[in-house]
């Protein structure tokens, strides 16, 4: 099961590394969890795998991911926190440029799009409700809109279709969001 997300997360540039969803730095791919470090990677279920079972292996929503800072995540819902004194999290040592409260968690400016746009895939995909995920869904559709499809999440997008052939459509078309739930345009 490793190879599938070596492959969906291989980091640009690194073909011996993968790139971690939430605080975009980059781990050897041979580098799986067995004890959390900083240099060991685990797989996030960005729909959490806990609440919402049946898509615990759609490559669409798991992505590679250091072993703490996923367990920071937990089930948190995905959120605009307010950076204020001891919200800003640090992994073994590293500060990142993820935020955590007791109910909520945000990940780095250059995850957010491609998180909305995961989940927002799971939403129509699974009948999952946004707003189990995110602390609203204008939070989602903003995310969508406002961090736009980088060529990384494009060729992410490739790689996951090969893999298990399908796309997520969100991805190709970020517009779909609004045509489906409303909110601002990308």
């Amino acid at each position: 099961d490793w190879s599938r997300y070596e492959a969906a997360d291989e980091a640009q540039d690194d073909s011996t590394s993968i790139l971690c969803i939430y605080t975009r730095h980059n781990i050897k791919k041979s580098s799986h969890c067995g004890n959390y470090s900083w240099d060991k990677w685990n797989r996030e279920h960005v729909s959490t795998q806990s609440k919402f079972p049946n898509s615990d292996t759609d490559n669409h929503n798991i992505f590679a991911c250091e072993g703490q800072i996923n367990n920071y995540r937990g089930n948190l819902s995905f959120a605009n926190v307010k950076d204020s004194g001891g919200t800003r999290l640090t992994v073994f040592g590293h500060l990142t440029d993820c935020y955590k409260t007791s109910n909520n968690f945000e990940p780095c400016d250059e995850a957010k799009g491609e998180i909305a746009r995961a989940c927002l895939y799971c939403s129509v995909y699974y009948g999952y409700d946004l707003n189990d995920i995110f602390d609203s869904i204008n939070t989602c559709l903003e995310w969508n809109a406002k961090y736009t499809v980088s060529p990384r999440e494009i060729y992410r997008n490739n790689i996951v279709n090969g893999l298990q052939g399908n796309r997520n459509p969100f991805t190709d078309h970020p517009s779909y969001a609004q045509a489906i739930y409303g909110g601002p345009e990308s």
